[in-house]
């Protein structure tokens, strides 16, 4: 799994970002209807990119509920380095706050108008914050999905540092999911398709 004493071997595999652009892909399911989605990944930061820093996003149009995010906050100021999510409209930002080239599990959900956000299983949105409803049509079926970025119009808040086993669900995940995602020191990385219900999108990412 993506630990910290393990990062410097060859086992522990990841994309590498340099704050030069992402990557965007469309999504290959209609999430227009969508009331509820999740996003799962490992990542870990480099704070010599002193801006925002966003690991992964669903949706493309700059619009409440028009996308969900998991992002850093800038390095400096009263929230710096705290996770938050944007969901196009309104910054919420949780109580955790991210260490320099550190690995961790962060997972944001969210059903109905409600948005939680989970760093290695633990909650840190204060029980929840309240966004809007979930709109990912943007005008289109299959919004797009982007690692390593935010993406409107182009590229922008790129992440500097290295991301994995990145996975979008159609569903909120329980804190049950969130464990299994998590793994544990003897199996590993929990494996997204093993969940009930798979994800339907999953990025491994660095597999060599």
């Amino acid at each position: 799994m993506p630990r910290n004493a393990n990062q410097s071997k060859g086992s522990n595999f990841s994309m590498s970002f340099d704050s030069a652009g992402g990557e965007s892909v469309q999504a290959t399911k209609d999430l227009s209807s969508l009331s509820a989605c999740s996003i799962s990944c490992w990542v870990k930061f480099d704070f010599t990119e002193t801006s925002y820093q966003y690991a992964c996003m669903v949706g493309n149009a700059a619009g409440a509920g028009q996308m969900l995010t998991i992002a850093k906050q800038k390095t400096t100021g009263g929230d710096a380095n705290k996770f938050y999510v944007w969901d196009g409209g309104t910054a919420h930002t949780t109580t955790k706050v991210a260490a320099d080239n550190t690995w961790y599990h962060a997972v944001v959900t969210q059903t109905g108008t409600t948005i939680k956000v989970y760093i290695d299983t633990v909650e840190v949105s204060g029980g929840g914050f309240t966004g809007s409803a979930l709109n990912l049509d943007n005008g289109a079926t299959k919004p797009t999905i982007t690692l390593g970025a935010y993406f409107v119009t182009g590229f922008n808040h790129e992440l500097e540092g290295q991301l994995d086993q990145v996975a979008i669900f159609d569903y909120a995940l329980s804190a049950s999911d969130i464990t299994d995602l998590y793994g544990n020191s003897t199996d590993g990385v929990g494996n997204p398709m093993d969940l009930t219900t798979a994800p339907i999108a999953y990025y491994k990412l660095g597999d060599l």
